[in-house]
């Protein structure tokens, strides 16, 4: 049976707060791929699965590919590397930007696989601890784990698209574009009916049934929840200083 950390889920959140505002904010690439290197060692703290991790990040290098590629043609800054005649294809300047792009996304679904992998009662628990109200703790928490829900929904219509017989990869772009747009009504389809089951389920285990719910779960912070937190305010305010000197 796998393992679970046992950090307390606040310590976690913070965190995956504290990177995320970086990784969205900094502009900087030794600072920003320092930030997925350390997002990338909470994730193995976390016990997240690494294969998942590359599988999601391999689908971005056409993003990031996408991206160098406007850069060079419309903002071109560094050395030209590909050129057509006079029109530049491809600098150093994109592949930078497009890197950036990458080591933001990356740390962002780090982060968010690290509070995937957090167990769903003892995170409910945090966010009540953190003075958010039931509902809405619930209401996160919910919306969280039905993104996967919705993404299973799509891959099963593409899939019973493929079994009849439908090879997606020969089919025209603006053929493609349509079918896309068709396979989206069964897999929304699909996400609201697993939405009303989990509403009947929420009814009769008697959801908001009093003014106050009890907990089995009791979270406490433990010494070494205090020196994490502790450390990762430090090391925050101290990549802030570096940063700030860089600028």
């Amino acid at each position: 049976m796998k393992q679970q950390n046992t950090l307390d889920p606040r310590v976690w959140l913070l965190i995956v707060l504290l990177l995320s505002l970086f990784a969205v904010f900094i502009q900087h690439v030794l600072m920003l791929l320092l930030i997925f290197a350390i997002a990338f060692a909470a994730a193995l703290l976390a016990r997240v699965s690494v294969g998942a991790f590359l599988r999601k990040i391999w689908g971005l290098f056409a993003l990031i590919l996408f991206v160098a590629l406007l850069q060079s043609l419309f903002a071109p800054s560094g050395q030209v590397l590909l050129q057509a005649g006079q029109t530049v294809i491809l600098t150093t300047g994109g592949l930078l930007k497009g890197l950036l792009v990458l080591l933001r996304f990356g740390t962002l679904i780090l982060g968010g696989a690290v509070l995937a992998a957090c167990p769903a009662r003892r995170m409910l628990e945090g966010l009540v601890r953190l003075k958010l109200p039931y509902e809405l703790a619930f209401m996160t928490l919910i919306g969280i784990r039905f993104v996967p829900l919705f993404g299973q929904e799509f891959r099963d219509a593409m899939l019973s698209l493929r079994l009849r017989g439908v090879d997606f990869k020969k089919v025209p772009l603006d053929s493609k574009l349509k079918v896309m747009t068709y396979l989206l009504t069964p897999a929304v389809a699909g996400a609201v009916v697993k939405a009303q089951d989990i509403a009947i389920v929420m009814e009769v285990r008697g959801f908001r049934a009093f003014p106050k719910r009890t907990s089995i779960v009791q979270l406490k912070l433990s010494n070494l929840d205090v020196a994490i937190i502790f450390l990762t305010l430090s090391a925050a305010v101290a990549l802030l200083c570096v940063y700030i000197l860089l600028l």
